[in-house]
């Protein structure tokens, strides 16, 4: 953030733990998701808002993840709205198939069901992933779920793949749109 330059607003960066559930068991790390959320919301937040000077409003909380944290937005940002205004996601695998699809789908029929409501309350709501990312036809699915839908998003292709490199050249490019302005689509 530092070398952003002064681009960014001045903000509270908190990076809590994605994997609450520390085991190779493929049911706890299925779990993983349920876990952070509950942490995420019900212990991070208040604390940061009990132990700093921030605003507790969700129009100044904004919630980004790669990879694995890139699903955990989607589905704790998408489930909280009342919570965040602004979401990054960065090569999230969010289901690549068409059973996850799907389930995506389902999962957040309430935020897909309701366009106009959905996009008044994401300010930001940015999408990146590169060209050959192992998780591309997951972010594909995404993509057209949420066009099918109508939610407005902002979606940034890269070359290159699932790597350090491209995430922070997301990070790059999404911190400076934060506490900003309105969404802006370009689906």
């Amino acid at each position: 953030m530092d070398n952003l330059g002064g681009k960014a607003k001045p903000m509270l960066i908190v990076m809590p733990d994605g994997h609450p559930l520390k085991s190779s068991d493929p049911a706890a790390r299925a779990q993983n998701t349920a876990r952070f959320s509950e942490d995420l919301t019900g212990d991070v937040i208040p604390l940061i808002e009990k132990t700093y000077r921030v605003s507790a409003s969700r129009e100044h909380r904004a919630l980004a993840g790669l990879s694995m944290g890139g699903m955990q937005t989607l589905s704790v940002g998408l489930a909280n709205l009342d919570k965040f205004s602004h979401l990054g996601v960065f090569s999230a695998g969010a289901g690549g198939r068409e059973a996850n699809a799907s389930a995506f789908e389902t999962t957040h029929a309430a935020v897909l069901g309701n366009a106009a409501k959905t996009n008044k309350q994401l300010r930001v709501f940015w999408i990146a992933c590169g060209k050959t990312d192992s998780l591309r036809a997951s972010v594909e699915a995404l993509l057209g779920s949420l066009n099918k839908h109508g939610i407005k998003h902002t979606w940034r292709e890269s070359e290159g793949g699932h790597t350090w490199t491209n995430w922070r050249v997301y990070l790059s490019e999404f911190a400076p749109l934060l506490f900003q302005t309105p969404l802006e689509s370009n689906h």
